[in-house]
């Protein structure tokens, strides 16, 4: 899974692999927390913010 972080975010885009859906935000997105590999931190992102990548 790819992440594309916002605007001023440092270091934010890369590969992530998932640890856990999260609920529904106030608007009806999908949340999932993820982990940046290989062994870096965990954020919280919507999924709007992720594409796949062809394998």
């Amino acid at each position: 899974m790819l992440f594309t972080g916002e605007a001023g975010s440092q270091n934010a885009t890369g590969r992530y692999e998932i640890t856990r859906l999260l609920p529904e935000n106030s608007s009806g997105e999908l949340q999932y927390r993820l982990r940046k590999l290989p062994e870096g931190p965990e954020r919280v992102v919507r999924e709007h913010q992720l594409t796949t990548e062809a394998l």
